[in-house]
């Protein structure tokens, strides 16, 4: 015997669903920014750490540019410095963007759970059919 669910509150938990997924796939993106970043980053990190070391004269690494690829904000070559600046910068912010978004779907999922689980039971079956 089915269970009668309103309009309404299919569409309310088919619109979590929706959401669910979403945040998960705005998640997965973010952490692959933060990936792509981090991986420039620490190869600028690397280049200047290792110029510094093995030359006495400071101008070189001073004076390098380098392109912040796949930043589409900065696509023109910017001083070293200023590229692990900028990729720092990015990097956390992303990695705020990414606690916020894990937030949000965890407050979703629980959401979800409560409304399937406690409330309507059965509501999954009426909208998996």
């Amino acid at each position: 015997m089915g269970m009668w669910f309103t309009d309404a509150t299919i569409a309310f938990v088919k619109e979590i669903l929706a959401d669910l997924e979403e945040l998960d796939n705005e998640n997965a993106k973010i952490e692959q920014k933060i990936l792509n970043y981090g991986r420039r980053l620490k190869q600028f990190s690397t280049f200047r750490s290792v110029t510094v070391e093995n030359s006495p004269d400071e101008s070189f690494y001073k004076n390098v540019y380098v392109g912040i690829e796949p930043d589409e904000v900065m696509p023109k070559p910017v001083l070293l410095d200023e590229a692990i600046e900028i990729l720092t910068k990015k990097v956390d912010e992303l990695r705020e963007q990414l606690e916020l978004g894990k937030q949000q779907e965890k407050l979703k999922t629980e959401l979800f759970n409560k409304l399937t689980k406690d409330y309507y039971p059965g509501i999954l079956d009426e909208i998996l059919n």
